[in-house]
């Protein structure tokens, strides 16, 4: 991240002695930070929070004085699949498969978000356990098995198989917050919810570099 920010080594003590990915940590999650960045020049907000100065380029590259800087809600894709927890996965993996999409959030009966299927899930269920490991190595390393135990998966919930635990944006982060988060999580692809944790959408990095690209060619 240094690199694209272009933080200078002397400048490692204005960071409190963090690494340029733990600075990074920090700045996205300081909201306060990011609600003046809508206001203000970045190099005032920088200056504030003791960051010291950003080189003319990186301030160029990174900014444009004379636009607002996007949110979510403008670059996010409205139209979501989703899931139930009762669900079947044969229902999900079809899904998949032909929309040629990684995976589907999972809502309840309000449309709040519950979990995340995606295909690392249903793959991974073919995997054997630790504890099918301990109990025979040998048939832990059947391949050829795990694969014919597809048909099985696919029988189970949605629900059992699940990431319970999601990572979102807010409609109303700043598109390179959104993007910040995702690097730093290795998310391509995150669900976004409203206060109430109901899904509104889904957003990309692809969704936010095509939308910076159009932007930056005039392009409406």
């Amino acid at each position: 991240y240094g690199k694209y920010l272009e933080i200078p080594d002397r400048l490692g003590a204005d960071r409190g002695g963090l690494s340029a990915g733990g600075y990074l940590q920090r700045l996205v999650a300081n909201t306060s930070i990011q609600q003046e960045a809508r206001y203000r020049s970045p190099l005032d907000v920088y200056h504030d929070w003791g960051r010291g100065a950003l080189s003319e380029r990186a301030y160029s590259l990174t900014v444009h004085k004379d636009l607002t800087a996007m949110q979510v809600k403008e670059v996010m894709t409205t139209n979501v699949r989703t899931a139930k927890t009762s669900d079947l996965v044969r229902a999900v993996a079809a899904v998949i498969c032909t929309n040629k999409i990684s995976g589907l959030p999972v809502v309840d009966d309000d449309n709040k978000l519950v979990g995340i299927i995606s295909e690392k899930d249903i793959l991974g269920a073919l995997l054997p356990s630790y504890h099918d490991y301990l109990e025979d190595s040998v048939l832990a390393r059947d391949f050829a098995s795990m694969e014919k135990a597809y048909s099985d998966v696919l029988t189970r919930s949605v629900g059992s198989l699940m990431v319970k635990v999601v990572f979102s944006v807010s409609p109303e982060d700043l598109v390179m917050k959104a993007a910040a988060q995702m690097a730093l999580q290795r998310f391509r692809r995150v669900p976004v919810v409203d206060k109430d944790n109901r899904l509104v959408g889904v957003v990309s990095l692809g969704d936010i570099h095509k939308a910076i690209f159009k932007r930056e060619l005039g392009i409406r």
